[in-house]
């Protein structure tokens, strides 16, 4: 991971803490506090897939799954 993109990390995480601090949670240990960041880090990112899925498909840009395993397989050699 690039300096750079643990840098950025690491001051997200500063900002979590310090809004929920400001948000009156004064009992939440380190561990929670990442515990809690890492699974609102992870919800945001698999709704930002979910946008970019929605918005492949609108642009035609996704198959149907059938569509896709029939390319696979053929693609190795196993068609039927």
């Amino acid at each position: 991971m690039p300096t750079s993109t643990r840098l950025h990390e690491f001051e997200d995480f500063v900002l979590f803490v310090v809004s929920r601090i400001k948000d009156g949670d004064r009992t939440s240990s380190v561990e929670e506090l990442v515990r809690q960041w890492r699974d609102g880090s992870e919800f945001a990112a698999t709704i930002r897939d979910l946008r970019q899925s929605i918005a492949d498909e609108k642009a035609g840009l996704a198959a149907p799954v059938e569509t896709a395993f029939t390319e696979i397989r053929r693609w190795l050699g196993l068609e039927e």
